[in-house]
């Protein structure tokens, strides 16, 4: 699962098995990425609310742009846990096999329109090369309709699937088995 121990919900403390009701969803489980916060319940529903907040409120980004901006940064970052659970979200977003699959092995190249071009061309540059960002790169992303709050909400995902990346590759977080 991890390299450090995800605490089951038999053996969790209250605050953990608070943290583990608030955070498992209609499915009724925790997803890995969330159950390795298992030692820092706080952090585990904080994590929790900032990914609902930048990945299912109202935004200019739709949802599936911004499932194809997780995809990017995560191939960028080698991200196999979250390719492949952002990659099955965006599958039901679009309905297109070969653009998913083709932006899991190659953002740079998929096959895409021009707004998520511009939103993927950024996303990679923002997760390659932070200290090279300028202003002037925000020129695209004004070009194919994002105001201030759309940069932010772009600017926001990139950040947070970066994050989420590295918690991954940090404590070898693994994909979930299914029973």
């Amino acid at each position: 699962m991890s390299w450090i121990p995800i605490v089951p919900r038999a053996d969790a403390d209250p605050a953990l098995a608070a943290a583990y009701d608030a955070v498992s969803g209609a499915r009724g489980t925790v997803a890995n990425i969330l159950g390795v916060h298992s030692v820092h319940p706080e952090a585990m529903t904080a994590h929790l609310r900032l990914y609902a907040e930048l990945m299912f409120t109202q935004s200019e980004l739709t949802r599936a742009e911004r499932e194809t901006v997780a995809v990017a940064v995560s191939r960028a970052n080698h991200c196999f846990y979250c390719i492949t659970h952002h990659g099955a979200a965006l599958r039901r977003l679009v309905r297109d096999d070969v653009l998913v699959d083709a932006l899991a092995a190659d953002p740079d190249g998929a096959p895409l329109g021009a707004r998520s071009r511009a939103f993927v061309t950024y996303a990679l540059k923002l997760t390659r090369t932070p200290h090279a960002v300028v202003e002037s790169d925000l020129a695209p992303l004004r070009a194919v309709g994002l105001s201030d709050g759309g940069l932010h909400d772009l600017v926001a995902v990139v950040a947070y699937f970066n994050f989420v990346n590295r918690l991954a590759a940090g404590l070898g977080v693994e994909l979930e088995t299914t029973p």
